[in-house]
């Protein structure tokens, strides 16, 4: 379980800054891998997204996007 707690925007690309349970922090980029399956498609300043893809056992290719929110403090 990961959390968004900052985005760092830079001229060519911008780097996430993620927190995990136990409290350290990681930086990420579009194309990092993460969780399972998972890759960074895409940061803004408010949102990461994460695209899981997967194949079924009767070989359907399943895609699921999930977004990570920056969370208010």
């Amino acid at each position: 379980q990961l959390r968004l707690v900052a985005v760092m925007a830079f001229k060519d690309k911008n780097i996430a800054m993620l927190e995990d349970v136990t409290g350290e922090g990681h930086l990420a980029e579009q194309g990092t891998p993460i969780g399972r399956n998972g890759i960074i498609t895409s940061i803004e300043p408010n949102l990461l997204l994460v695209t899981e893809t997967y194949e079924t056992t009767t070989g359907r290719k399943i895609v699921n996007k999930i977004p990570l929110h920056m969370q208010k403090q």
